[in-house]
């Protein structure tokens, strides 16, 4: 075979897809017992990886159209808890409905220089945002809400921890952002599983293969796979590989299981990965019998936030009679060692002290809990990946094709600053199978 793709996720699928259109042989081999990586529809249509697209870039709507799958727009209303009492929700608690929080938290992130000289945290840039506010009452209380709600929003939406995120790179994926709409969000009726397995058609893959060293410099690079319970498999033979491993794995090299060795190191490599990081989130999808919260909120509320709370966001799903909550960044990883089952409690806890609703009643309301925890996963070792302070530069590095051998993709691989998203990870794994096809 010419070319093995290693990974059965959106950005492999896309690149195998695009290397036999064009004539080239090619193949997958996942470490997993199905295809879709990070994206996980359960046998229920639950999402319990990636959930929606963010605005209309064109790798996904372009597959939608060819494809026939049809989409619903998600309600993009944003509700925040405003506490009763200092530091409490509860039933006297206040929810606001925020119709600026788009424009407010597009006003924050518009000071973010991309070509600042020297790269800074988020956490940098918003304490020198503090400090320029005005002396007055007033004007402090106003940027104390938009760094707040900024602070908020990074560690939700982007995993990231807002000490190691770069500024820099927040900048260039604003930029983007704007241009495709990001602030509207939209699901696939027929759930994310549908794209996948469109992508996935005609297209040979070898499932339950575990890569575990990649030999290169030679005239062909040898793979050496194994089962996941450790089985040896035949070593693959291939002209070129298509790395699309996430990072989480990758740099976890040799200290956890799966990790993979590459024999000789690819130069730039290890610094690549020393700059991105793999971000964490847990999301718990809880279903009801009813909708307990419609005597605080609309039964389909878009979204509603929560500082406080140990799972501050949650939104409503197509599913009426479904909630998901969400928590990311930091706080995240120290709490993805806890069980599905105390993760559903605290859960519950929090939408309870959000809406001022009891507790005891929401539980026994609950008729099923669904949860992955792709921080424990060791294939994915995270959620999606953030890039860190310096670490711009990195992204180019990490998407270098390396002696017209090895080739890097994936959503960590940041072609047109678009980390982190299901259409960056196609388009990195089409931009790899294009770089495959000039390298012959």
């Amino acid at each position: 075979m010419k070319v093995v793709v290693v990974g059965a996720g959106v950005a492999g699928l896309a690149a195998a897809r695009l290397l036999t259109s064009r004539g080239v042989k090619a193949g997958i081999v996942e470490a997993r017992g199905r295809i879709g990586g990070r994206i996980y529809t359960s046998y229920s249509g639950l999402e319990l990886g990636a959930e929606f697209i963010h605005g209309r870039p064109p790798q996904i709507w372009n597959i939608l159209s060819r494809a026939g799958l049809e989409t619903e727009e998600a309600d993009g209303r944003h509700w925040f808890i405003k506490p009763g009492q200092p530091g409490r929700g509860g039933k006297n608690a206040e929810i606001v409905l925020r119709e600026d929080f788009w424009e407010i938290l597009g006003q924050v992130m518009a000071l973010a220089k991309a070509d600042r000289e020297r790269d800074r945290s988020f956490a940098e840039f918003l304490d020198a945002l503090g400090a320029t506010s005005g002396n007055d009452h007033e004007s402090a209380l106003a940027a104390f809400d938009r760094i707040a709600l900024a602070r908020s929003f990074v560690e939700g939406f982007h995993a990231a921890d807002t000490t190691h995120i770069s500024e820099k790179s927040l900048a260039l994926g604003e930029r983007k952002s704007e241009e495709l709409e990001r602030g509207r969000a939209f699901r696939l009726k027929a759930g994310y599983m549908a794209l996948v397995r469109w992508l996935a058609s005609g297209i040979p893959i070898r499932l339950n293969t575990v890569v575990r060293e990649v030999a290169w410099g030679k005239p062909h690079v040898s793979l050496k796979a194994e089962t996941p319970d450790g089985r040896p498999l035949s070593v693959i033979e291939t002209d070129r590989v298509i790395i699309t491993i996430p990072i989480g794995v990758l740099k976890n090299r040799g200290d956890l299981p799966y990790s993979v060795t590459f024999r000789p190191e690819p130069p730039l490599l290890s610094e690549s990965l020393r700059l991105l990081e793999s971000g964490s989130v847990l999301k718990v999808l809880l279903r009801f019998r009813e909708a307990p919260w419609e005597v605080r909120i609309p039964r389909r509320f878009g979204f509603v936030h929560d500082a406080e709370a140990e799972f501050p966001t949650w939104w409503s799903s197509m599913d009426e009679s479904l909630l998901v909550a969400w928590l990311g960044g930091p706080k995240a990883q120290a709490m993805s060692t806890l069980s599905e089952r105390e993760l559903a409690n605290r859960a519950i806890r929090s939408f309870s002290r959000m809406l001022g609703l009891a507790e005891d009643r929401l539980a026994s309301m609950l008729t099923g809990i669904s949860f992955h925890n792709w921080q424990q996963d060791p294939f994915s070792r995270g959620a999606y990946s953030y890039v860190k302070v310096g670490g711009v530069e990195a992204l180019k590095d990490f998407s270098r094709p390396v002696n017209n051998q090895l080739f890097f993709a994936g959503e960590a691989s940041g072609i047109s600053a678009e980390t982190g998203t299901v259409d960056g990870a196609i388009a990195s794994g089409e931009h790899a199978a294009k770089a495959v096809i000039d390298s012959f």
